[in-house]
């Protein structure tokens, strides 16, 4: 609270800030809020005005579980929003909006990210899980001999050394191969 002293100067509140300076500090975060929240609205809007069933929108986000705070928030009203305009309609027209959002990230990180495991935990977002392990030895030998054009039976013991070092990871199958081609460990041979 402002209280004057006995020469008209305001008195320093308790923290030792002066209450026009927490004043403005609220001014300040509501304004930002109130930013956030138009912002939120215009690109809500920007998309469903975009998407339609003739014409339906896909977002694909990799690594959620770096994503930050804002960039959440956004991806959350923009899903909410959506959730809510078919459950309700939003007034202006009964026409569907076609809107997806599909996202990945590293199970083993969530942790890291706090914000993003409580979204994903949320009543607020539907969320349908898809993991995806790596293959098995079975796999990774398919692969391989796909891959190498060889039969099954003759890759077997490469397939096994593979599959240790990658885990089974397809994209670290194909790197681990290239890097062994790269540093002529692995050569074509007639």
């Amino acid at each position: 609270s402002i209280e004057s002293s006995d020469d008209g100067s305001p008195d320093i509140g308790q923290n030792g800030e002066n209450s026009d300076s927490a004043n403005n500090d609220e001014e300040d975060c509501l304004e930002a809020h109130t930013f956030k929240s138009r912002f939120h609205y215009l690109f809500t809007k920007l998309v469903h005005s975009i998407s339609n069933p003739e014409n339906p929108m896909l977002f694909v986000l990799d690594d959620l579980q770096w994503a930050d705070r804002a960039s959440l928030d956004l991806i959350s009203s923009l899903v909410m929003s959506n959730r809510q305009l078919q459950l309700m309609g939003d007034g202006a027209d009964d026409s569907p909006h076609c809107l997806v959002v599909a996202g990945t990230y590293r199970s083993d990180e969530i942790d890291t990210n706090e914000v993003f495991g409580n979204l994903l935990r949320s009543d607020t977002v539907r969320v349908t899980n898809i993991d995806l392990a790596g293959m098995d030895i079975a796999g990774t030998n398919a692969m391989l001999s796909y891959t190498l054009q060889l039969p099954l039976r003759l890759i077997r013991e490469l397939a096994c050394v593979v599959h240790a070092k990658t885990l089974g990871n397809p994209l670290f199958v194909k790197e681990f191969m290239n890097s062994l081609v790269s540093d002529k460990e692995l050569q074509y041979s007639l």
